[in-house]
């Protein structure tokens, strides 16, 4: 919502979509560890759990705010820590929730991954939006 706020307030014409994500395992909140170091920890936290990433999207427009979230279930593999380091060296995941991309070599990681939209995972759940443009009129769906 707050992103969103931010350019709708200089942008009042325009349709704007906002939009975040976060990781959490064992109620603490995974933000972006910005280090290698930070990343490795968080992936020692991770690994061999179950966690959820949150993705949440705000849309605004002057007659309408619309805001949703997706919810995803994650295993980690027991990873070592020589598989950490690898591959947190490889993807330098330091400016995602979770220490991982799942779009790139982080996939390789899970042993299982649950949601409704797999789109969400990498940051924006494009289906949820979708369904939420055509209710703005601004997709028309195929007949």
């Amino acid at each position: 919502f707050e992103k969103a706020k931010v350019v709708f307030e200089q942008n009042q014409d325009a349709i704007i979509i906002g939009s975040d994500q976060l990781a959490y395992v064992n109620n603490q909140v995974l933000g972006k560890t910005g280090s290698f170091e930070a990343s490795v920890e968080q992936l020692k936290l991770l690994r061999n759990k179950e966690h959820k990433l949150l993705t949440a999207f705000c849309i605004m427009s002057s007659s309408k705010i619309v805001e949703k979230t997706n919810i995803t279930t994650l295993k980690m593999k027991n990873l070592s820590d020589l598989q950490i380091k690898n591959y947190l060296s490889q993807d330098n995941p330091f400016d995602c929730a979770g220490s991982y991309k799942l779009e790139l070599r982080g996939i390789s990681l899970f042993e299982y991954i649950d949601t409704t939209d797999h789109t969400a995972i990498i940051g924006l759940p494009l289906i949820c939006v979708g369904q939420e443009l055509i209710k703005f009129g601004l997709i028309n769906p195929p007949e």
